[in-house]
């Protein structure tokens, strides 16, 4: 009998479940079970990653141009090391350069044509003395012949002549060179020297400028890390300032891997200060395409730390009161336009 009554109740139940599985969902219905809510927590942020600036060079910290919370552009020169010795390096290197060109140009331009004009002279008073000299030679060795001059005398002629004719020579070479100039050579190598003289007054100013720190986007300084007088090192890996590019604040969430499907550009976010009085809706502007480990916690005993997670980028619309590093709540309406 308890068999029987047991049966039917169990027949009753199959009968209800098919009823109620077999039954269509309203369109309401349909849309209700669509909609849905994903929670999560996230961090402001700046709207590309926060820039660590360092120098390029060791030393001490000579002038710090800016304060803590200041807007700069970029290009704007933030601090600067001690470079007293780089100073000196680049006036030494744009001497050198200066000399280097002055010789360049000399030797371009060519030799002035009053010197080229003194050394033809010098070379026509040279060949004048070496004819005369030559034709004292021929009369004293016929002198010699009828026996009207000495052999001494005869010697005598002959190296005044010699050394007429060996003036002569030096004083044509001379003109000439003058007149040919500048050779190919000399201008090649004055062109070379130019060039290495501008290298190093490059190199100069490459050493000087390792020695300055400047913006290298448009943004805000968040904190200051070295201060006047304070020494700066390399080997250290030191940080000098920490700035965040200027723009819209970004909040960036993490979505649990069993809500990451739903996540998509464009979607509205409704993000909330966690002491619950600052409100705002924000749109996510991009998903990262992979998942990765839990570094945001809500704290909460329910939740779980085994999961992946997507990030998502939520757009903040421009407000004051949001500050960089501010903990907000997030809620994604799916199914919600």
């Amino acid at each position: 009998m308890k068999m029987g009554k047991y049966l039917i109740g169990f027949m009753a139940f199959v009968c209800v479940f098919s009823a109620s599985c077999g039954k269509k969902k309203t369109p309401a219905e349909a849309s209700d079970m669509a909609k849905r809510e994903i929670h999560a927590v996230g961090y402001l942020e700046p709207p590309g990653e926060m820039r660590r600036l360092a120098f390029g060079e060791d030393g001490v910290i000579e002038r710090v141009h800016v304060a803590m919370g200041d807007a700069v552009k970029q290009g704007d020169v933030l601090m600067e090391l001690e470079s007293r010795l780089q100073d000196l390096e680049l006036v030494r290197a744009q001497s050198h350069h200066g000399a280097a060109v002055a010789e360049y140009e000399r030797l371009r331009a060519g030799v002035h044509p009053d010197l080229i004009a003194a050394a033809e002279a010098k070379m026509k008073v040279a060949q004048e003395e070496m004819s005369h000299r030559k034709a004292e030679e021929v009369r004293f060795k016929s002198l010699t012949e009828s026996g009207g001059a000495a052999q001494a005398d005869i010697d005598e002629a002959v190296y005044q002549a010699r050394s007429a004719e060996a003036r002569w020579a030096y004083a044509k070479a001379d003109w000439e060179a003058l007149k040919n100039q500048p050779r190919k050579e000399e201008l090649a190598l004055a062109e070379a020297a130019v060039k290495v003289a501008e290298a190093e007054v490059d190199l100069a100013r490459e050493r000087k400028g390792r020695r300055v720190l400047k913006a290298p986007v448009d943004g805000r300084i968040l904190e200051i890390m070295k201060r006047e007088g304070e020494s700066y090192s390399l080997l250290a890996q030191d940080v000098a300032l920490l700035m965040a590019p200027e723009g819209a604040l970004l909040v960036r969430a993490e979505i649990d891997e069993l809500d990451a499907h739903h996540l998509q550009p464009g979607m509205k976010a409704e993000i909330t200060h966690r002491g619950g009085k600052t409100h705002t809706l924000g749109t996510i502007a991009r998903v990262k395409p992979v998942m990765g480990r839990k570094t945001i916690f809500q704290k909460r005993a329910t939740e779980r730390m085994d999961l992946q997670v997507m990030e998502a980028w939520i757009e903040v619309p421009p407000d004051s009161k949001w500050i960089l590093g501010m903990e907000v709540d997030v809620v994604i309406r799916v199914g919600e336009p």
